[in-house]
């Protein structure tokens, strides 16, 4: 699978469970901060994730705010992961060792 086509894959996959974790009924306004490693500028992936930003408020009727970030002005731009998964404990797991394992290739 291309780089393009798993980036898009993995939007469409987040976005869809932010969707379907909401209540249709419920009427608050929601405002998210969307990092990237790739700046606005870049062609394809840049441009695509502005435009999935505006796309995504568009959609909801300004209900469910996406703001695009350029890459460093959240986290550092190649961090995304590593900031997830630290702000995140899994099942009980420490954050830290699936960190590891995941980058050892652990396969428990």
């Amino acid at each position: 699978m291309s780089l393009r086509k798993t980036i898009v894959v993995a939007v469409v996959a987040l976005s869809a469970a932010a969707f379907l974790g909401t209540s249709a009924h419920a009427a608050k306004r929601v405002k998210w901060k969307m990092h990237s490693a790739w700046g606005s500028q870049v062609p394809h992936l840049g441009w695509e994730a502005v435009r999935f930003a505006e796309n995504v408020t568009a959609m909801s009727g300004g209900n469910f705010k996406l703001k695009f970030f350029e890459p460093g002005a959240l986290i550092p731009a190649n961090e995304g992961f590593d900031a997830v998964l630290l702000s995140h404990e899994v099942e009980g797991v420490d954050a830290l060792e699936l960190l590891d394992a995941v980058r050892a290739g652990s396969s428990d």
